[in-house]
């Protein structure tokens, strides 16, 4: 990640001397080492979903991905999910994280509940109110709170995949 510098230093990354934080919220993704300028959209949650993600492989060499198949959507059940994992959804299953979900409960038949950060202020047109950004409810991994169904009966989210992330940090020992 970008280390933190003083507004007085010289910015040679091509970040805005301004507050970067709308900047960074629609025109910059950050991939392994790189800052570039992509027109991704989306809340600064799914903006930073792929770099957060990036990131803690970096930092925790031994975290662990096991990829979710459409039979662990049908069924519902992450049997190695435990509160603390994340999991990653690609809506367009094009290799890119587009969201992370924090697991924080197991319900009955080892289905994960997941707590996130996101946009839940849609209009009818599928309009997104920008600031209305709200935390949701705890709520199951394969269901969709904007469309009130489950993810893999959503026109837009049918080609959704999904990672299971367990962040091992017992080896680590700096920060």
């Amino acid at each position: 990640m970008r280390p933190w510098r003083p507004w007085s230093c010289p910015y040679d990354d091509l970040m805005r001397q301004a507050d970067p934080k709308p900047y960074w919220n629609t025109n910059v993704a950050r991939h392994p080492g790189i800052l570039r300028a992509v027109p991704k959209t989306g809340t600064a949650s799914a903006t930073a979903a792929q770099p957060l993600l990036d990131y803690i492989n970096r930092r925790y060499p031994l975290t662990q991905t096991t990829p979710l198949d459409a039979n662990r959507f049908r069924a519902n059940a992450v049997p190695e999910a435990e509160p603390g994992d994340i999991i990653a959804y690609d809506w367009q299953n094009d290799g890119e994280v587009d969201h992370l979900s924090l697991v924080v409960d197991i319900a009955d038949g080892q289905y994960p509940e997941i707590a996130e950060w996101g946009v839940v202020d849609w209009n009818p047109l599928g309009v997104i109110n920008r600031n209305a950004t709200t935390p949701y409810a705890k709520r199951g991994w394969t269901y969709s709170e904007k469309n009130h169904n489950w993810l893999q009966s959503v026109e837009e989210t049918r080609n959704v995949s999904a990672k299971l992330i367990h962040i091992d940090t017992r080896n680590v020992t700096t920060f």
